[in-house]
């Protein structure tokens, strides 16, 4: 089993040039060799701070394009809804589906 230290180092083999750039401007100190701590630091940097209002309207706006699976779409409004910040996420989810799928045969067949 590979220990924490050599985790790291291998993270900053595989994370190439451009992950080593993005290593260097998170601001962790020397003494941090903790994979959980560096991969939480990564991922506070790439993803964007979260707008409920714009994930939002983002999601009141979502339709199904032509010829995308069902599943994409629903998938994609499950990333979208996770910045909504809903007391009820399953019953807006629902919603989401019956206003913006584009067979309307699974939009009269979602009734719970």
């Amino acid at each position: 089993m590979a220990t924490e230290k050599q985790k790291c180092e291998w993270l900053g083999t595989w994370i190439g040039e451009e992950g080593r750039e993005i290593y260097r401007t998170l601001q962790i100190s020397d003494d941090i060799k903790d994979i959980q701590q560096i991969s939480q630091k990564f991922d506070e940097h790439v993803r964007p701070r979260k707008n409920k209002q714009i994930a939002r309207h983002k999601l009141k706006n979502r339709r199904q394009s032509s010829g995308e699976t069902f599943m994409n779409f629903v998938k994609d409004l499950k990333i979208i809804l996770m910045d909504c910040e809903y007391d009820n996420p399953d019953d807006v989810l629902e919603d989401c589906i019956i206003d913006g799928v584009v067979d309307s045969k699974l939009q009269e067949g979602t009734d719970g």
